[in-house]
């Protein structure tokens, strides 16, 4: 059997702390994958996870970093 289970977390940077003057989003995404599975179909699962409806709304706006645990 294979599992799935992502975490996320999310930090808001302000403008003083970035030389910018929006605030900044930063979304850390770690996704846990187990169960048997060659490194193909972890790539092909890293793959769909970027193609998700919410990543790419949350990617717009804000910086998203995906970690692979």
């Amino acid at each position: 059997m294979k599992d799935v289970s992502v975490d996320v977390s999310h930090d808001k940077v302000h403008a003083q702390d970035s030389g910018t003057l929006d605030k900044l989003d930063a979304f850390k995404r770690v996704i846990t994958l187990t169960g048997t599975l060659d490194d193909a179909q972890r790539k092909r699962s890293l793959e769909i996870a970027d193609k998700c409806a919410v990543h790419k709304t949350l990617e717009r706006s804000s910086e998203v970093v995906t970690e692979l645990s």
